[in-house]
């Protein structure tokens, strides 16, 4: 029986054939590189009276062709996700600013809570505007702002 170097690059599998010995690799992922560098290490070390049948070598392309889709899958899924968050963000802030200025001249009361989150009454005023406070839109009551999920009740304006 013939030995291989490892495989660098390779993780997460084991590979054994009557000619090569166990190529290991605790880390878990396998790369395009990495099976091409097993698949080489095999034909380089395949026994010259008995090789590696064609059918055999036409499953391993195949194997490789399956890890490259998987990988340009997970790569596009990821981009797609990430942009797709994105747009969510921008639609919420976007809806957020919205509502709030629509309640510009509207009497509106407000729930108060205190630091811990407690409630500590209710506050009634007229919007006078709308801030905002790291990116969030914020209504303007009597000078003071709250943010508009505070609002439990829309009145027309006076």
């Amino acid at each position: 029986m013939s030995t291989t170097s490892s495989v660098s690059g390779a993780s997460g599998f084991s590979y054994t054939n009557n000619y090569t010995s166990t190529v290991t690799n605790p880390n878990g992922s396998l790369t395009s590189n990495s099976f091409l560098q097993m698949l080489m290490a095999e034909l380089q070390n395949q026994d010259p009276l008995n090789t590696t049948d064609t059918s055999d070598l036409m499953n391993q392309t195949a194997d490789l062709d399956s890890v490259t889709g998987i990988n340009d899958l997970n790569s596009t899924f990821s981009s797609d996700m990430t942009s797709m968050n994105t747009t969510l963000t921008a639609l919420l802030l976007m809806e957020n600013t919205t509502q709030a200025a629509s309640l510009i001249g509207k009497n509106v009361t407000i729930s108060t809570t205190d630091s811990s989150g407690n409630s500590t009454g209710t506050v009634s005023g007229t919007v006078s505007s709308v801030n905002f406070v790291n990116g969030q839109p914020q209504i303007m009551v009597n000078g003071t702002a709250y943010g508009i999920a505070s609002v439990t009740s829309i009145n027309a304006g006076s």
